[in-house]
């Protein structure tokens, strides 16, 4: 079988590789499609704390079991799934808790650990696997960033009629709007600077679109009482304009990946009361509210999927989610063309 292996910083290589053997409990999986996460940029570009070369990225993935080990109840060969692409030590504090998650020993697909679905096989174990519907439908890539905002969302416990900020709209921006509406928002804005995105927020009927490169996003929301704020992009100006924009006593919840250190001023903090949280992931219910959502067909979602390749121009792709970022939202690669 073919693996697109990241060898080092900035390269991807396409091998032959051994196809993965499962054990009990595991399935085997063919991979159909996959998205290119921001993770894995981060990972190619050598900004990542834990997706190091030389491995197998890949973590949104749309696969068909071809092999079942034993113990595997309620799979079979055939079946369509996604993969929740991390598991927990089953031991800790964090696991015990139901907060797998958190935990500090835990494995996640796509790492040197764990090799991911850029590759044509992979193995998963079986608690990790969940049954889509047999028909193909890419909007099913969807479902693991969709369970980070679900995540987000949970921690904020937004109230119905309460009004959320959303800085930056990429893939994760906007699926956390799309949660955010599903708890009962009352006004949503996510910002951001590629006009795609903003209008695909508008097509997705989710919220209003701001372009923060042509207005100000502090006079902008100056007379809106912003209850909470998801930051979705590591960069400095968006803590400073949920600092600024967070109501007092208001949430902010960050689910973005910080290249480095970034300042905060605590007196802000301090003198409005902000409650700030990190969001890490999801867990099984956050993955189940998200495939059943995309189940519903309430949000045409496949418009968030702009862009696809064939595998083997895999290393493409990922040169052009570094280069033109702005020209797509989710990238994806098949490996059926």
């Amino acid at each position: 079988m073919k693996v697109a292996e990241f060898d080092k910083i900035r390269s991807i290589v396409i091998k032959q590789g051994q196809p993965p053997k499962h054990s009990v409990g595991e399935v085997l999986v063919k991979t159909l499609l996959t998205g290119i996460c921001g993770s894995e940029v981060h990972a190619y570009l050598g900004t990542h704390p834990f997706r190091l070369p030389p491995s197998v990225l890949g973590h949104e993935v749309i696969g068909e079991i071809i092999s079942v080990g034993k113990g595997c109840k309620g799979l079979q060969e055939g079946d369509l799934v996604v993969i929740e692409p991390h598991y927990g030590c089953g031991k800790c504090f964090a696991c015990e808790n139901g907060d797998y998650n958190l935990c500090t020993e835990k494995t996640i697909l796509g790492t040197v650990k764990w090799p991911g679905s850029f590759g044509e096989q992979f193995v998963a174990p079986a608690q990790c696997v969940y049954k889509i519907p047999k028909e193909f439908d890419s909007r099913y890539i969807l479902v693991e960033p969709l369970a980070v905002g679900y995540h987000a969302v949970k921690k904020a416990e937004i109230q119905k009629g309460e009004n959320v900020l959303i800085i930056g709209g990429g893939p994760i921006g906007i699926l956390t709007g799309v949660a955010a509406k599903e708890a009962g928002a009352e006004k949503i804005y996510i910002s951001d600077i590629a006009e795609l995105n903003l209008k695909t927020v508008e097509d997705l009927n989710i919220g209003e679109a701001i372009n923060s490169l042509k207005v100000d996003l502090e006079e902008y929301l100056k007379n809106q009482v912003i209850q909470h704020v998801f930051i979705t992009v590591g960069i400095t100006k968006g803590i400073e304009d949920a600092c600024k924009l967070i109501v007092r006593k208001g949430k902010i919840i960050s689910i973005a990946l910080f290249e480095k250190s970034v300042p905060l001023d605590f007196n802000q903090v301090m003198i409005k009361e902000i409650q700030i949280f990190g969001s890490s992931m999801y867990t099984q219910d956050d993955f189940v509210n998200s495939i059943n959502l995309v189940n519903s067909s309430k949000y045409p979602l496949e418009k968030i999927i702009t862009k696809t390749y064939k595998f083997n121009d895999i290393h493409q792709a990922m040169e052009d989610c570094v280069l033109k970022s702005r020209e797509t939202i989710k990238s994806v690669v098949d490996f059926t063309k």
